[in-house]
């Protein structure tokens, strides 16, 4: 509910799922979604709960420096694009858009997000985002073709 709420940035309503939500994870001692420390961390941070926003913001920023997946240049542009360092955002999602076999939400939840929403100002954001929803629809269509050639779908 608070991932929802937050990219419809409703962050009265987000900052009540999260607060609630990284409550329960400090007192658990869990080290759980970190990619959504940014998501929590700006909630806070526009709710005004400024030393909570920094904590989770830096975490956040722990993450994408240590992350090994395909997904850290996508989430280092979003640490960029808070950070108001559009070039340098853009450059993490052109080398985003040169991976293969991410997962679709990627696709879907790029558009939402507040946070890269600043980019559209940039001139090569468009075209960024384009190659990465096609990188995705090529893969997937490759992969349709496999099944069907071995008779599996």
């Amino acid at each position: 509910m608070a991932k929802l709420h937050y990219f419809q940035k409703e962050y009265d309503s987000a900052y009540r799922y999260y607060k609630s939500y990284n409550e329960m994870k400090k007192a658990r001692g869990l080290n759980i979604y970190p990619q959504e420390d940014i998501k929590i961390g700006v909630t806070y941070e526009k709710m005004g709960h400024q030393k909570e926003a920094d904590e989770l913001l830096a975490a956040y920023t722990d993450y994408c420096v240590n992350d090994k997946s395909i997904y850290q240049p996508a989430s280092m542009a979003v640490k960029y694009a808070y950070e108001n360092k559009f070039d340098q955002a853009i450059e993490q999602l052109e080398a985003f858009a040169a991976k293969n076999h991410f997962q679709y939400w990627i696709v879907l939840f790029m558009g939402l997000d507040p946070n890269l929403e600043k980019l559209e100002v940039h001139p090569e954001y468009q075209n960024v985002i384009k190659k990465i929803a096609n990188r995705f629809w090529d893969n997937h269509n490759r992969l349709e073709e496999t099944l069907k050639e071995k008779k599996l779908l």
